[in-house]
């Protein structure tokens, strides 16, 4: 789970709050779950006091936000731990001790996620403020943003099925292909098939209509030099 998260903060990062008000932490019950699965609850209050329960038996420690660090201090009587924030929303908050990197230390509301499934909520959580849309591509899944609801388009970012920025060539509905690095369109062009005189040509064309210097091809091969009159006007693939 940890690695997970971590791979997923630079998009959480983007959606973050800021714990600066704590008011949004304040007289919940936390969920913290160590290292050996025990769950353990935390209630911040507003005093400053911290009840802390484990199966059943409470102890109180105190805490304390540190604004110029970003930061919590905890005392839990039989220890002190500060706590970096790293993402903060209305389910979870996900800290890190300082100078620890890789565990991260995550604090579950589990009024908003009652199964405690942090991986699944945090998907869901991106992929909705992301506005994302999924599909498939070669066997694998995929997502692009669509925050205006009008389909993929060169403003789109694409993201891979860890939500990681993608890189890869799209075709959309037979016809619109878009090459993609990094998540983000650096080029694309429509795939038109036209009836003519010598058969069905297809044109790869940067514009909406086919114009000099585009690729002509007729089964994946290049033409031959000729003139071509299309018939009957054109068609394009069915969509």
């Amino acid at each position: 789970m940890y690695q997970y998260i971590k791979d997923l903060l630079p998009r959480l990062q983007q959606l973050n709050k800021s714990i600066d008000h704590t008011a949004s932490i304040i007289d919940k019950s936390w969920i913290y779950i160590d290292d050996d699965e025990k769950k353990h609850t935390y209630i911040f209050q507003k005093n400053g006091a911290l009840i802390m329960s484990l199966n059943g038996s409470v102890t109180t420690g105190t805490w304390k936000f540190l604004p110029h660090a970003g930061s919590l201090l905890i005392d839990r009587g039989a220890d002190k731990i500060l706590l970096k924030h790293v993402f903060l929303d209305k389910a979870i908050i996900i800290l890190r001790k300082d100078n620890n990197y890789d565990i991260p230390w995550i604090l579950i509301d589990e009024n908003v996620i009652p199964d405690l499934n942090v991986e699944k909520y945090l998907r869901a959580h991106i992929i909705k403020q992301l506005t994302l849309k999924e599909f498939r591509s070669n066997g694998s899944t995929y997502y692009y943003s669509d925050p205006d609801n009008i389909g993929v388009s060169r403003e789109s970012v694409f993201y891979d099925e860890n939500l990681n920025f993608a890189t890869i060539s799209i075709t959309v509905k037979d016809k619109k292909i878009y090459k993609v690095e990094n998540g983000v369109v650096n080029s694309s062009f429509l795939k038109l098939t036209f009836r003519t005189d010598k058969g069905n040509v297809t044109v790869i064309s940067k514009d909406d209509y086919p114009s000099v210097g585009d690729r002509v091809l007729i089964n994946g091969e290049k033409v031959a030099d000729d003139s071509y009159t299309i018939r009957n006007h054109f068609f394009i693939r069915a969509l």
